[in-house]
């Protein structure tokens, strides 16, 4: 506050003047890790791949249809449909093949400012309530089409936080219905530890403005 006042007058004239920077960096970033998503999730040759031949560096290589992984099939998502439906699912725990597919690419250290993991872990351990929706939802756009890019009108940003705080709370169904029986069939029927990373307990105490808490 203090350095607002002194130095633009008023909180609002501050906010005015960072604001096309501020937001400038904000997309850069996202768009950096959009694409990260894609290349740990959606890219051939990943070992964490759901569906392959989505993007555009893969189908500059071979131009063919959307495919969904062979283990992701096995588990009964045959089309990249049931793949995005099941993604907007408050039952996604209950796939354990996506569900494992998705931790460990988390796990794997290959996402901007996180380490790998040498053991494993759980979605709510590793990712907010709030960072679970986003990756989710954004697979699910991903998904929509080859070669898919983000929409950057109005409009379809007031759709995305529309959807993205449905997911919220279809996250938070999940976990709270179906969170113990993926831990169980993730691990064989043994309890996680907590010394993996992304704990949410470990923020309890940070000031961080947020949201809305439950989501964080």
């Amino acid at each position: 506050m203090d350095l607002a006042t002194t130095h633009y007058g008023t909180v609002k004239r501050m906010a005015t003047v960072w604001r096309t920077e501020v937001g400038k960096r904000a997309n850069n970033l996202r768009s950096g890790q959009i694409r990260s998503f894609k290349k740990i999730w959606l890219t051939c040759g990943s070992q964490y791949a759901i569906v392959t031949y989505v993007t555009k560096s893969d189908l500059k290589i071979k131009d063919k249809a959307m495919k969904v992984s062979k283990a992701v099939v096995a588990s009964g998502l045959s089309t990249v449909e049931d793949v995005r439906k099941c993604l907007r699912s408050k039952d996604m725990y209950l796939n354990p093949v996506l569900y494992n597919l998705i931790c460990s690419g988390i796990e794997s250290g290959k996402l901007k400012n996180t380490r790998k993991l040498t053991n494993r872990s759980t979605l709510p351990r590793l990712l907010t309530v709030a960072h679970e929706a986003h990756l989710r939802l954004e697979l699910f756009f991903a998904l929509e089409k080859q070669r898919y890019g983000h929409d950057p009108s109005i409009d379809h940003t007031g759709t995305r936080i529309r959807l993205w705080q449905k997911l919220c709370d279809i996250v938070i169904s999940d976990r709270e219905r179906n969170g113990a029986q993926a831990e169980l069939t993730r691990f064989g029927g043994a309890s996680v530890s907590n010394d993996n990373a992304g704990d949410d307990s470990e923020d309890e105490s940070s000031q961080k403005p947020r949201i809305n808490p439950k989501y964080y």
